[in-house]
């Protein structure tokens, strides 16, 4: 895939649940480089190494990496600020699955404030569904915000709906749940991303399209001049092409998902639903973490440059492919 055009100074990005990276995707055209990565699914992990060669990706049960065994692997240069980024599972919040607040997964998501607050990053995003603030599903976000405020009291928390059609390059209603977290010793706050001046209909994409069929036997309809509803892991919308209602190809979702057009996958049409529909979507990557390079360019943290970055990832691409979890590494507290 054709590299982004970066900024001379980059940021260090250590994540988990990363999927095939479209988070990632995303926070790189906004100045952060990936030294770390981590998932359990060998199709998206296939994935992410198709797309980012020179970054690395775990395969790895997430909940079982320690805080220490991922800065040692991660290899962050010693005194330089860094993001995480987290996409836990939300199988359990999501209203295309169950909608169970005592869904085993949830813990998952639970158990990411107290791995922050041992991670210690500079700053971090937290992304789920908006299922967590309704009915039922309240009962675990009190839970969340118990976690948040016994573990996470030395940063600055934001929390905020957003939906990726408002920030450009998404043709889709696509709400998300964020937490954005910012050390209070840098005295700033995160903030809203800026809006885009301009939002994706379906027909920007898909321009012979004259809307979308949906729901059970296809009975909902939505006129191309619209965004299409949100994407889930399943083939739940149908295309009308003249006047015929016809699946939706994989270039299709991409487009739909913001994906470039030179995104490479592999697999199954159903896994690369799978992937497309659990990922975050890179033009609202993008906005978020332009608004965090913002913010920390503000508060004076020093960037990295791609060379140094690159020194390191050179290291543990390599390491990435060999690596087994368990293996009794002797991994140095990180600086």
């Amino acid at each position: 895939m054709k590299k982004p055009n970066l900024p001379l100074g980059l940021y260090p990005l250590l994540g988990r649940y990363s999927g095939w990276g479209g988070g990632d995707l995303g926070a790189h055209k906004a100045g952060f480089f990936s030294l770390f990565a981590a998932d359990n699914n060998k199709h998206a992990i296939k994935c992410f190494r198709r797309n980012f060669p020179n970054h690395p990706i775990f395969e790895a049960d997430v909940s079982l990496m320690s805080a220490k065994e991922t800065l040692g692997l991660a290899k962050v240069p010693t005194g330089k600020g860094f993001v995480y980024m987290t996409s836990s599972p939300c199988q359990g919040a999501s209203k295309a699955g169950k909608f169970d607040p005592y869904n085993p997964l949830n813990q998952l998501m639970l158990n990411e404030p107290w791995f922050i607050s041992q991670l210690k990053p500079t700053a971090f995003v937290f992304e789920n569904v908006p299922g967590i603030n309704q009915g039922k599903m309240k009962t675990l976000k009190a839970m969340l915000v118990n976690e948040i405020d016994q573990w996470l009291g030395d940063y600055n928390v934001f929390e905020i709906v957003l939906d990726a059609n408002d920030f450009g390059g998404v043709p889709q209603h696509r709400k998300r749940y964020l937490l954005i977290g910012v050390k209070k010793s840098l005295g700033v706050n995160p903030f809203v991303p800026e809006e885009a001046a301009f939002k994706l209909a379906v027909k920007d994409v898909l321009p012979e399209v004259e809307g979308l069929r949906y729901g059970y036997w296809d009975k909902h309809f939505r006129d191309a001049s619209r965004p299409s509803p949100t994407l889930t892991k399943t083939e739940g919308i149908k295309k009308v092409v003249n006047g015929e209602i016809i699946r939706l190809t994989i270039e299709d979702v991409l487009k739909l998902c913001g994906f470039p057009a030179d995104w490479k996958y592999e697999g199954s049409r159903n896994q690369v639903y799978q992937r497309a529909g659990n990922s975050i979507m890179p033009p609202f990557a993008e906005a978020i973490f332009k608004m965090l390079y913002t913010i920390l360019q503000k508060a004076g943290v020093e960037t990295c440059t791609r060379e140094e970055l690159e020194a390191i990832t050179t290291e543990t691409v390599p390491l990435s492919l060999k690596w087994v979890q368990n293996l009794d590494l002797d991994i140095p507290d990180a600086a």
